[in-house]
């Protein structure tokens, strides 16, 4: 793989992170990755194997679509949901609602 698809890679790697609001500490562990070699992963310095994606699309409950092609796939879903299952109950209708408004000012 050329240096450049590495950044690629990386740089989705990192925005699903950010998604999830994880540090790279919290994120490699969910990952079962050292968080050295996941910053280096994040940085294109270094390429992924295929039990590494594995890792890390299970710890970040996505598809690897995203990661690898760079286009949009359930993967976005599965962020949204896994940032819903972090908010405590009685908040569920309120950040539903914030949800619903966004979606309508976006289109």
């Amino acid at each position: 793989m050329s240096k450049e698809y590495n950044v690629l890679v990386g740089m989705r790697i990192r925005q699903t992170r950010e998604l999830l609001s994880l540090s790279r500490e919290k994120f490699s562990e969910k990952c079962s990755i050292s968080s050295s070699f996941l910053a280096d992963i994040e940085r294109g310095k270094k390429g992924l194997s295929s039990e590494t994606l594995y890792k890390i699309c299970t710890g970040a409950n996505i598809s690897p679509t995203y990661i690898i092609l760079g286009t949009e796939s359930s993967s976005d879903a599965s962020a949204v949901v896994e940032l819903l299952n972090r908010i405590e109950p009685k908040y569920m209708d309120s950040a539903v609602g914030i949800l619903k408004e966004f979606i309508k000012a976006v289109n």
